[in-house]
C-alpha cells in the first residue's frame, strides 16, 4: 500500500480518488481509436514475426540476439492482434513464443534476462489467448506462470516487506 498523508490507503481508494477529480482544464481526447491502434499493432506484428527463431525467441535483426522484453512484448502484441481477428495466421508462432516465454520466466536464470516486465506482457497475452488457444496449452502456460517466484525471478523485488513501495 502507498502511504499518503501518513496513512496506508489501499490502491483501489487511490484510483477512485483520482477518477473523482475534475478533468484538467486543457484536456482533449486523442484521435487514436481502436482501429488505428490495431492497425499499428498489426504492422508491428507483421514486421517482427520473421524475427522469431525456432525456440520462440524474438531475435533483434540488428543486435542479433534477444533483447530485454522484446519477446514477451511480441507475445502480448501478437495475442492482442489475433484476439481482434488480425494476424490470425500467426497463432502457431504465438504459441511457440508463449511456450518459450512462460517456461523461461520460471527458470532461476530468468533474472539475467530482464524479466521484470514479462509477467504483465504474458498476462495480457494469456487473457487474449483464452479466447482461442487449445485448453492444454493454456493449462501449461498457467502452470508455468504459477511457478514464477518474484523474489527469485525478478531483478527489482525486495524479499523484505519493509523495502517494498
Amino acid at each position: 500500500m502507498q502511504k499518503i498523508n501518513g496513512g496506508n490507503i489501499p490502491p483501489s481508494q487511490i484510483v477512485q480518488s483520482v477518477l473523482k477529480q475534475p478533468v484538467p482544464e486543457n484536456w482533449r481526447a486523442g484521435n487514436i481509436n481502436r482501429t488505428t491502434y490495431l492497425d499499428i499493432i498489426e504492422r508491428i506484428v507483421r514486421i517482427a514475426a520473421p524475427w522469431v527463431d525456432d525456440k520462440g525467441a524474438v531475435i533483434d535483426p540488428v543486435l542479433k540476439y534477444e533483447h530485454a522484453q522484446t519477446t514477451s512484448r511480441f507475445a502480448s502484441t501478437c495475442a492482442t492482434a489475433i484476439y481482434f481477428n488480425r494476424c490470425t495466421e500467426y497463432k502457431e508462432l504465438l504459441y511457440r513464443v508463449m511456450d518459450y516465454c512462460c517456461n523461461g520466466l520460471k527458470q532461476p536464470e530468468s533474472v539475467n534476462r530482464s524479466p521484470d516486465f514479462w509477467m504483465r506482457e504474458l498476462a495480457t497475452a494469456y487473457k487474449c489467448l483464452k479466447k482461442f488457444a487449445p485448453p492444454e496449452r493454456l493449462a501449461k502456460w498457467k502452470n508455468d506462470l504459477a511457478q514464477v517466484i518474484p523474489e527469485k525471478n525478478y531483478k527489482k523485488v525486495s524479499p523484505d516487506p519493509a523495502q517494498r513501495h
